[in-house]
């Protein structure tokens, strides 16, 4: 009787996988059946006098470790036209491929359009609807407040902040969209690290300042892991930290009353030094900010757009004109912008039992006196998205 049972579930068992596996897409060889690769364009065109960036990339018809894997793609011809029919050719970065640049001085002008471009090497042509940069109000009201997350024990650095708070002046009825990023600079002290990795292939090794690489140097590897080997800036430089709160609204929800006491950033309670934000306050299209509420329903926080399934970003304002059928990836996003820098007192209203979480201290290299002629213990600041050598806007050594 047992074995009648046992057999009885067996086959129930090869049934339920078989039914399983038929409600499973195929892979054939990590494919995935009927999964294609599109082009990925992420766009931003300001009012702001800068670099402007177009970024351009072919998604792979491959599942990666990561899901949605993307290549840059190089040698395209990328430009933006306003409404008089003047053009802005973007060159791509050497150092960067599938970055676009305008020039250093290029901007946007309030109240103008703007199309963007791309024609890729393969003879594909991709173009947007015109974009409008529309007029954003001035950032004012700037407050900010200590603030304890009780449900993180003391000594957990994401118990304690400083929330950060603007004001938003707004005429009734615009019809307006509004997005707030912030950066933090931060004065760098190292500027390179050498060694203690694990599984990488910088362990063990000292700065090479003539290739600017961690060279190996430790023939024991993985016997020995020699501590980590630390360089100061031998110039001014400076840590970048951005926001990551996809942080937006539209002025339908104000009912033309404005907005008092909005919350742009929470600032970390790592030292009571004053803490350098700059803030951008954005007026976005409707169809950025279709796009934006899209993504901030389907991801949080990934720090990228492109960190989600392809099925569900595609582009609402940019087509392409060879192929009418080919889906595009990203958006193009026109928008005034205002920012304002502000120093964020930390030393005020916290309470006596609560401290900051200080940074951990470093020890940094150096040469001996003696008996050693080639050797340098300093290193270059190099720029790259997390690092500049340029001092910040309305920077203040001793603020």
């Amino acid at each position: 009787f047992l074995t009648i049972i046992m057999k009885i579930k067996l086959i129930l068992l090869l049934l339920l996988i078989s039914i399983l596996h038929a409600c499973i897409t195929p892979i054939e060889d990590f494919e995935q059946v009927n999964f294609k690769s599109f082009i990925a364009i992420e766009a931003e065109l300001s009012n702001e006098v800068k670099e402007h960036v177009v970024r351009l990339s072919i998604t792979s018809d491959r599942l990666g470790l990561k899901g949605l894997e993307q290549q840059p793609l190089s040698g395209a011809i990328v430009f933006f036209t306003d409404e008089k029919g003047k053009i802005e050719n973007l060159i791509e970065n050497e150092n960067q491929l599938g970055y676009y640049n305008t020039s250093k001085t290029f901007a946007g002008k309030i109240g103008s359009t703007y199309i963007l471009t791309v024609k890729t090497p393969d003879g594909k042509v991709f173009e947007s609807t015109p974009e409008l940069i529309r007029q954003v109000p001035d950032i004012k009201g700037i407050k900010s407040y200590f603030n304890t997350k009780s449900n993180y024990p003391k000594g957990d650095f994401r118990r304690n902040g400083f929330i950060v708070t603007i004001n938003l002046d707004d005429k009734p009825a615009s019809g307006d969209y509004f997005q707030w990023l912030w950066k933090h600079y931060e004065k760098a002290r190292t500027c390179e690290t050498c060694g203690g990795y694990i599984g990488n292939d910088k362990f063990g090794a000292n700065y090479d300042f003539n290739t600017y690489e961690c060279a190996f140097r430790s023939p024991f590897y993985p016997f020995e892991r020699p501590a980590k080997i630390n360089y100061k800036c031998q110039e001014n430089c400076w840590n970048i930290t951005y926001s990551i709160d996809l942080n937006i609204i539209s002025d339908a929800l104000l009912a033309g009353k404005g907005l008092v006491g909005k919350q742009i950033a929470r600032i970390p309670f790592d030292s009571t030094s004053a803490y350098y934000i700059r803030i951008e306050q954005r007026a976005i299209s409707p169809a950025t900010f279709v796009y934006l509420k899209t993504l901030s329903e389907q991801v949080q926080n990934s720090g990228t757009l492109f960190d989600v399934p392809a099925e569900t970003i595609f582009n609402s304002n940019v087509k392409c004109l060879t192929d009418k059928n080919e889906k595009v990836l990203g958006i193009f996003s026109a928008y005034g912008v205002k920012t304002k820098v502000e120093y964020i007192d930390r030393s005020i209203g916290v309470p006596p039992d609560e401290k900051p979480i200080l940074q951990e201290e470093v020890d940094y290299f150096k040469c001996p006196k003696e008996g050693a002629f080639d050797c340098k213990d300093i290193a270059k600041c190099f720029e790259n998205n997390a690092r500049t050598k340029f001092k910040p806007e309305g920077w203040l050594d001793k603020p």
